[in-house]
């Protein structure tokens, strides 16, 4: 039988949570989707490489971190022509992490890391984590969680980071090999050449162009799977948590200040 995980939110019972509220342990939100990730890696990609991430940054910092469950729908209508995706609207999903982290700060917890495992889900955390500073007593910051490791991204990855590309393929070779069909991977990358806008998941373009993902990708695919390996997805991923679990021991100690209404002189 599977034991309890004390860095787990939904393993504790309510007298536990009260004790983790009395630690200020950082809340860990992880936020994915179920969409198409070409024809090699299953539709649950980003909800499991971000709950792994997360999962094993909480194992490691057990102390500071408190993982809720991923919530497991993102806003990707782009990728609908592909069959598999579940797209919700942007304002319901902002709706619904904002109900999440405003429990969380009811509960008195105040410090929230909503970690984004899905590139378009991340300007839609953000304005959450925002919106949970203004509206309740926490802090809250945001980020893609790729974006940790990207330096160590560059150094191992030969091909475009985009989407069921080398990196994510990688990576979930790493977590869950026995998954991954590696002899339907194919290379696709019909993007136009642009200074301006391209397809960079951990380094954006300076101006953001999303278009119907169908109208520049055949397969799904964004990027050149066939260069992945469970080695370089092992270097990836133990170099994002790294990064992750001194994130969280950061923000447990950051200072939350108050703030000055100036309109008084």
């Amino acid at each position: 039988m599977e034991s309890r995980k004390s860095y787990l939110y939904a393993d504790l019972t309510w007298p536990e949570v009260r004790e983790a509220v009395k630690a200020q342990r950082v809340v860990v939100l992880p936020v994915g989707t179920v969409e198409q990730h070409g024809p090699h890696l299953p539709l649950d990609t980003d909800n499991l490489l971000v709950q792994s991430v997360c999962e094993e940054a909480a194992r490691r910092a057990p102390e500071d971190a408190l993982l809720m469950p991923v919530v497991s729908y993102g806003f990707n209508w782009h990728h609908i022509d592909f069959p598999g995706t579940i797209g919700i609207d942007a304002t319901n999903l902002m709706n619904y992490l904002l109900d999440i982290t405003r429990s969380v700060a009811y509960h008195g917890f105040r410090k929230i890391l909503v970690v984004s495992g899905h590139g378009s889900n991340t300007a839609l955390c953000d304005l959450v984590a925002r919106r949970t500073v203004m509206e309740t007593e926490a802090i809250c910051a945001s980020f893609m969680y790729g974006a940790l490791g990207r330096d160590t991204v560059s150094e191992v990855v030969q091909s475009q980071v985009s989407h069921a590309c080398e990196w994510e393929t990688s990576l979930y070779l790493h977590v869950a090999p026995g998954r991954v069909q590696m002899d339907k991977a194919v290379k696709d990358i019909q993007s136009i050449p642009s200074k301006f806008m391209y397809r960079g998941i951990l380094r954006p373009s300076p101006v953001s162009l999303m278009e119907w993902w169908s109208s520049f990708s055949d397969t799904g695919t964004v990027g050149d799977p066939t260069l992945a390996s469970a080695e370089k997805g092992q270097r990836v991923f133990d170099a994002t948590v790294e990064q992750m679990v001194l994130l969280i021991k950061e923000f447990r100690t950051r200072p939350i200040r108050p703030r000055v209404d100036h309109h008084q002189g």
